[in-house]
Parts: structure tokens; sequence; C-alpha cells
């Protein structure tokens, strides 16, 4: 109690009747939290439970800020909470005070309403947005279009993220991982679908908390969370109650049980599966494909460039391996006498256990250049084989002779196992289709089919005792109806609950959304769920789609007639919640060349392939290009001029040259991140200009990749970003960029001196791309969002070549996202708001304002004629008109 009476206005507010009238306050519908608050009401926070009762304060506030209320009664509370350190006494004690605030507000909540503005005609000609940053390689954010006037919701289309893990049923629970920075796994009633536990980490750092993707791995006592990349990065709960356990004691004998997982894209791992400790690893030195596959006696592994290798579970020897010299993706399926490996070009080839050697290959008869991987993984059932493919089919074929036995088409892509209950077929597609077949001898029946949503089913089906389960790309687990199809129960693998029939996130997840291009009448949309798509402009319609194998985050560039795009991936701590990258070998290796990341050209009319790529590795940003040449960065340090033509490398530049060791460009300094190239390029007609975390704006010949100069924004001691995402814009002879996390500065784009700069107020960050509109740009900040994801503020100024005066400023504006700008609007979501803004661009007046339902991070709108397009991290590419 000492703590309360040295912050006296605490213990005031413990004493008013808001807080002894807890118990009366209407439910969270999360059980933890509120369990959490009638704690608090009993007994002030103390270092014991001071990080529990912290990362669930701060889940409730994202829960109410996520359904649209103004969170500015909490302001007070927030600086408390980020001014003081978390294991002081001050800090806890302003816990107590969040508890209290959020209280009444949860009670009384205060909804931001909506501001509908006023219709207009438009029957102008669209300018196309085929970059980042708008019609221009200025990245400026201007459409000489008006964009939309009403602020309504035109049409939607999901979004969703990479999520292939499976929950695990047992004993009348369900137990499945979380991709949360709190909340990292549920234990669920299987019949009910309530949550049981809450396996907790208490996570509140959007970028560096370690999270999971993984299957859960369930004992007879524990359940084991596997988090990022590396050896030891598990989290162990007991399996009754959801406990962490901090010292697991490993199973031996009879009861001991283990489990094969991939580390660092190579080495295949037999670890202990109450502990997590590795038992054996082998190193491969090739990238493999999809996790390791177990069973009684044995680990399959399959590297992407066609080995296949068995290994002895208890000695970790390799017993044979076979090179089948394709390209598989996927992960194995293992049988009774097979093991099945699928091709990308649709070939299902099946290996006898013993062996190794091929004892049928399968050949669909179709190709489908536009999937990765082309067939799901597959279950063996009474001899017989279940899969499905990227060409809409669902297959029966004979295990002993790879035979065909029927086919059956649906309306989409494949890519969760199918399962059979009581003879019946269960499989669902992309498009979130379930279908039940009933089989016979050479043909299947559609029993019925159904709509899950529409975010899509990746990760495998699962039988459950009371339903079948499916878990959707929006982190949603569906319990559905054997007989009927229909929704048991729905409940959120992302901490939430539902409010008015929808799911409300409450804790944070990892993935960034795309930003959408569009080019004549067709929306360009990446994603990280692992796919570009292609949609009508009027109506939301799929043109086409193209998997790539990791994600998708920047924007699709329509450069030299083709959609251009690149893919990241897993060397970035906050996509896979790796804290420390010293590990990951993102050198341009020959492995990493070959099978690795690729950079595409496709079609934009068809989706079709006309050029991919390996040598660029991780490509974060967008490409622009010059005059026969494209310029793009990856995510170790490099810069490229490239033909767009045929892919071929034209000329590099390493950003770290100087800065780190030159004749080992991916080695990582002390903070363990690697100098990588986040920020989008901009191009005049001799110039591209691009930042690198080395610390550093450069301006390059476009032509030979010359050095014109280089001016430094940053220390490589900061541990990353300065610059980062915030893009540069070209505006009046300067180029405006990110300083220092909390600068921005104008770099005279002919000397590369920085002439003036702007400094944010103490404990906000500026990384958010500006939009300039004539004699005004328009910048804006956020407060300490990879924390608490609280207060964005945007400034407009007269002119920042000159350091002239700010005009207005609007709260809630934009962030870690950009605005965009028309000549009567500036338009913005929100990284700290879950709305699309618009205000008058002279004087900042509000002229509409929708709710979305998601913040933006990282990525910004774009406008077409009379249309805005965005995409929130709710799971949402939103068409407003």
């Amino acid at each position: 109690m000492i703590h309360l009476v040295k912050y006296g206005w605490v213990a005031a507010l413990l004493s008013c009747p808001l807080m002894t009238a807890i118990g009366a306050d209407p439910s969270s519908n999360m059980s933890d939290i509120d369990h959490i608050r009638h704690e608090v009401k009993a007994e002030p926070t103390q270092a014991e439970n001071a990080n529990s009762r912290r990362s669930a304060l701060l889940r409730w506030w994202r829960l109410m800020w996520r359904r649209g209320q103004d969170m500015t009664a909490f302001d007070e509370v927030a600086n408390h909470l980020l001014n003081t350190n978390p294991d002081r006494e001050a800090n806890w004690a302003g816990i107590d005070w969040g508890y209290a605030v959020l209280e009444e507000m949860w009670g009384n909540p205060d909804m931001i309403p909506e501001v509908q503005g006023e219709p207009r005609e438009y029957n102008g000609e669209p300018t196309d947005w085929p970059y980042y940053g708008g019609p221009t390689k200025h990245n400026t954010g201007y459409s000489p279009d008006p964009g939309p006037s009403e602020g309504k919701l035109a049409w939607r289309f999901p979004k969703g993220k990479k999520w292939n893990a499976i929950p695990v049923v047992d004993k009348g629970r369900i137990y499945l991982s979380s991709p949360g920075i709190d909340v990292v796994a549920f234990c669920l009633d299987e019949e009910t679908g309530e949550v049981i536990w809450r396996g907790r980490q208490y996570g509140e750092r959007f970028y560096r908390t370690p999270r999971t993707r993984y299957d859960p791995v369930v004992t007879e006592n524990h359940v084991l969370i596997r988090r990022g990349l590396f050896a030891g990065n598990m989290k162990v709960f007991s399996r009754d109650d959801g406990q962490a356990v901090d010292n697991p004691k490993p199973t031996t004998g009879a009861e001991a049980e283990s489990f094969a997982y991939t580390r660092v894209n190579s080495i295949v791992v037999l670890a202990d599966a109450t502990t997590g400790k590795d038992l054996w690893a082998f190193d491969t030195k090739k990238r493999l494909s999809g996790e390791p596959q177990m069973d009684t006696g044995s680990v399959f592994a399959a590297g992407r460039g066609g080995a296949v290798y068995h290994f002895d579970k208890t000695t970790g020897k390799v017993t044979w391996t076979v090179e089948l010299n394709e390209e598989l993706q996927g992960k194995l399926s293992v049988g009774k006498d097979h093991i099945y490996a699928g091709t990308r070009d649709g070939s299902l080839i099946a290996l006898r256990r013993g062996d190794g050697s091929t004892a049928w290959t399968f050949d669909a008869g179709v190709k489908e250049i536009r999937s990765r991987q082309f067939f799901s993984s597959a279950l063996e059932n009474k001899g017989r084989l279940y899969f499905g493919s990227a060409s809409n089919q669902v297959y029966s074929i004979d295990t002993k002779t790879g035979k065909l036995l029927w086919t059956y088409r649906v309306d989409d892509w494949v890519r969760s196992r199918p399962v059979i209950v009581n003879g019946v077929v269960y499989a669902v597609t992309l498009s979130s289709r379930l279908y039940a077949l009933r089989e016979g001898p050479n043909s299947a029946t559609e029993l019925w089919s159904t709509f899950l949503g529409r975010h899509g089913v990746t990760a495998d089906l699962v039988e459950g005792e009371a339903g079948l389960l499916a878990a959707d790309r929006n982190y949603i687990l569906h319990s559905l109806s054997y007989e009927t199809g229909k929704t048991r129960w729905r409940q959120g693998i992302l901490d939430g609950t539902w409010i008015d029939g929808k799911y409300v996130k409450a804790d944070y997840s990892a993935a960034l959304p795309g930003t959408p291009t569009i080019v004549d009448d067709v929306v360009y949309i990446g994603g990280s769920d692992g796919f570009v798509h292609a949609l009508d402009v009027d109506n939301g319609r799929e043109l086409w789609k193209f998997e790539v194998d990791e994600r998708v985050s920047g924007a699709v560039s329509i450069v030299n007639g083709k959609a251009m795009f690149g893919e990241i991936g897993r060397p970035t701590g906050g996509f896979d919640g790796t804290a420390d990258l010293s590990d990951i070998d993102i050198s341009q290796s020959e492995e990493n060349l070959k099978h690795g990341p690729q950079y595409y050209a496709v079609n934009p009319k068809t989706g079709a392939l006309v050029w991919k790529q390996p040598g660029y590795g991780y490509t974060w940003i967008g490409a622009i290009d010059n005059d026969g040449v494209m310029f793009i960065g990856d995510m170790s340090g490099y810069v490229y001029g490239v033909d767009p033509e045929t892919g071929e490398k034209l000329w590099s530049y390493y950003t770290a040259k100087d800065t780190f060791q030159e004749d080992k460009p991916h080695d990582h300094h002390k903070h363990g991140w690697p100098p990588g190239v986040y920020c989008m390029p901009v191009a005049d007609e001799n110039n591209f200009y691009v930042g690198s975390w080395s610390g550093y704006y450069f301006a390059f010949d476009q032509k030979t990749g010359d050095l014109r100069w280089r001016t430094q924004t940053g220390w490589p001691e900061t541990g990353g970003g300065l610059p980062d995402s915030a893009a540069p814009t070209l505006h009046k002879d300067h180029l405006y960029v990110q300083k220092q996390g909390h600068r921005i500065a104008a770099i005279n784009i002919q000397t590369g001196e920085i002439e003036w700069e702007w400094k944010a107020r103490a404990g906000f960050l500026q990384n958010g791309t500006l939009a300039a509109l004539e004699d005004m740009v328009y910048a804006s900040v956020t407060r300490r969002v990879t924390h608490i994801p609280y207060i964005c503020q945007i400034y407009a100024f007269s002119d920042v070549t000159d350091g002239s005066d700010i005009l207005w400023t609007y709260r809630e504006g934009a962030g870690l996202t950009a605005p965009v700008v028309t000549d009567d609007q500036l338009i913005f979501g929100s990284s700290s708001g879950m709305h699309l803004t618009s205000l008058n661009p002279r004087t900042g007046a509000l002229k509409w304002r929708l709710y979305t339902g998601g913040e933006m991070t990282e990525n910004i709108p774009a406008i077409y004629g009379d249309m805005l397009f965005s995409v929130s991290k709710n799971g949402w590419l939103n068409a407003v008109k």
C-alpha cells in the first residue's frame, strides 16, 4: 500500500464509487480481463502482478479503441505509463489508475461518430496510381482527381493473414496457438467454444515481442508454443490452467514425447515436447519446404530444390536421401507405406518409406503458374489419398498405384488438407466455401456446400469430436456441423470478443498490410496473406491472384506494362516475432538465391508470369522506373538498377558501405538489425533517391548507379531505422525525409545538404511519409506506437523548404501511415484510430469520416477518380466513394 499513499490521486480513485462498483459494470467478455478488474478493486498492483495487469490493461484499451471509442479520456494515464519505469511503484499505481479510467469509459462509451460528406457527380477520366506514393515517381501522395466526396463504403475485399497453424483436439478441449503479443495460446471448450484459459507472455512491444504462427505441441501435462525461428524461443503452459511453466522437466522413458520443426530455413530439429530443448539438429544446408513431418521412429523433411530426407528419430542420423530434381512446395504427407511430395508444376510423387524410391507419380494434367503451392497436403484413408489443388479440384487416388479414382471441381483453389468423417469428404477453398462430398467407387457427389465467411482458409481442416474445425485467414476459428455445415460457434484466434455480431480484436498481431495501386480500372494489392490480387475497381471482383512464398507488404508497381513485386519474409523482427536476427542468413548465397525470395514481373491483365529473378533478396519496397531502368532495394541493404524487360541486374550498391564490413555485406551491427532498405524510392529525370537503415539517404545516377551524394540522417548504434519505412517525398527541388526518428529534414537534391529541419515534440516519433500540395506539406507523428498505439497527429506546413509556420494540426491523423491529397481533400487513415478521415487541406476542417474497424500501419491509401482505396489491419481492402 506504500505506493498508494505516495500517489494519493490513485488512492482517491480506488476509493471512489467508480472503483467500488466494478462488480456491477458490464463484462468485457474476456474472462481474464474481467478477473483482473476485480483483482484491482480488491488489491493494488505490486511487482509480482504488474506485468500481467499492464498488458491486460492494454488489451482492454485496444478493444475499446478498435470498436471506435474516443480514447482521449485515457491520455493522462497513457502519458504517465509511458513516462514512468515499468519496474517502479509509480507505474504500478498508474496501472490501477488506468483500470479506473477504463471502467468509466467501458460503462459509458463515447463513440467517435461517422460524418458523411456531400455527394457530387464525377464524369472525368481517372488518373492512374501506379506507384506507392501516387501517379508520379515523386511520392507526393497527390492526385489531380477529386477522390471520394461522401466517405461511404462502396465495397470491400478480404485481405487476411498467412495463418496455417491448426488446433489440437483432445478430451473435449481445443488447444490453439495465437499470434498475439500478449496472448499466445488458448484452451477452448470444444462443445461451446468458450475460453477455458489463455496462455500469456505479457508482451506489449509491437515490433520486438516474439509471437507464433505454428501448431501448438500438446502433451499429457503441458502445451508448448514455439515462437520465432531460434532455439529456446518457446513458451510452456500448464495444460490444466494455462499458467506459464518456467522450468519444465523433460519427460523420459516411455513417456518421452518430441516434435520436429524447421529452424532458420534449413535446419531440421527434433525437440523435447515439454521443454522445447533440442534432442538433435541437422543442417541440410538447403532451404526446406514446409515443416518436417514425424511419425513412429521417423522424421521426414523436404528441400525446395527436390531433396527428401529420412531421419532416424532416435539418433538424428539420415537413413536415406533422394533427389527428385523437382521444385517441391508445401509440407510432406506421411502415409502407411508412402511419403507424398507435391511439386509446384502439378505432380504428386509417392516415395517408398523404406528407401525413398519412387513408387508412382500422379500428374494433375493442368498447371496453375500463378500458384506457389499447387497441391494441398494429402490425407490417406483406407487405401485412398485425398487432396486439393490450385486448379480448383479435389482428388481421390489409389495409394498403391496412383490411379485417379475421382475428381470434383470446386469454386476456388484448395490449400487445406481435406478430412473424412463417416465416409464424407470435407474440403474448403480460398473463397471460404466448405464442401461435403459423398464418394462412390469412381465419383463424388456434393451433399451440400456453405460459406464460412470471406477470408478463406489455408490451414488444414481438423476433425473435432463435436464438429469440424477450420481456422481462417482473419484469425477466426470455426466449429461446423458435420451434417449441415452450419456454424456451431466461432472464436477468435487473436484475443478479442464479439460485439454486435463483429469480432473486435484486442491483442496485436504481426501482419502488415499491403498498399494498393490502380491502373486502367484494376486495383492491385499484395499483403501478408502471401497473395497479390487484381480486382475490378468498380465492384472488387477478383480478376486474378498470384501467390508468393512469404508476404508482399510493399506496393505492386506497374512498370513498363508489367506488375512488379517482391516478397518479404523471415529476416524481420516484426513479422515473425524474432527479437534477435544475428543468426539469420540473408546473404546472397547460391542456395538463398536459387530457392529463396524471388522478384516477380507478371502480366497485369492476366497475372501470368513474365519473369522472376532470385537475385534481389527479400524486398520490402515497391519499384519505380525511368528511361528503361527500374529501381528496387532489399532487406540486406542493397539497391539495384534493373532491366524491367528481363529482370537482369544493371548495377547494385551496398548502402552500408563504409559503415559496416564491406567484405561481409550481410553482417549485422551489435543490435542485430540488418541495414535494410525499407523506405520507398523516388526519382526525377536523372537521379534515384532512397534511404537505408545504415543511417543515410542516397542519390544515384539512374543509368550507372554512381553515387551522387550521401547524407547521414541516423546512426547505426540506434538499432535500426532512421531512415525507416517513411518514404522520401520529392517536392520543389527538395527531398523531405525522416531524420533521427523525430525530425523532418529537407535535403537539397543537387547538393545533398540538409537545408531545413523540423523537430517533433518530445516522446513523438516521425515515421510517416509526407504529402505535398502546391505550397503546403503535410507530416504526421505518433506517440510511442511500438508500446501503446497512442495519439497520432497531422501537421500542415505552409512551406517546409523555408521552415514556415504550422498552419493547423489534427489529432488521430496518420502516424505510421501517410496521408494522400487532392486539390480540396487531405485523406488519411491512422495508426492510432479506426477511421478514414477527409479534411480541407488548407484549413483542416473535417469533410467526412468513415469507421473501418482497423488501424493502418506502414501503408497508405490510393486515389482513383472519385474513389479511395485503403487496407486496414482488421483484414479488409476498403473502397470508399
